[in-house]
Order: C-alpha cells, then sequence, then structure tokens
C-alpha cells in the first residue's frame, strides 16, 4: 500500500520534470532561432 502511494509520487514527480525538461528545451530552441 504504501509501496503503491510512494511509486505513485515517483511517477508524478518524473512526469512534471520531464515536462519541464522539454519546455526548457523548447524556449531555449526559440531562443536560438
Amino acid at each position: 500500500m504504501f509501496a503503491d502511494a510512494f511509486g505513485g509520487v515517483i511517477r508524478s514527480t518524473v512526469a512534471a520534470q520531464s515536462h519541464i525538461t522539454s519546455a526548457k528545451a523548447g524556449a531555449q530552441l526559440e531562443r536560438s532561432q
């Protein structure tokens, strides 16, 4: 039960991190063009 909740937190954190990273990369691409 605790492991399921912990896994859910990790998954949402990873998803947020990848979203932030892709957003930063997109902003850098727009700036460099």
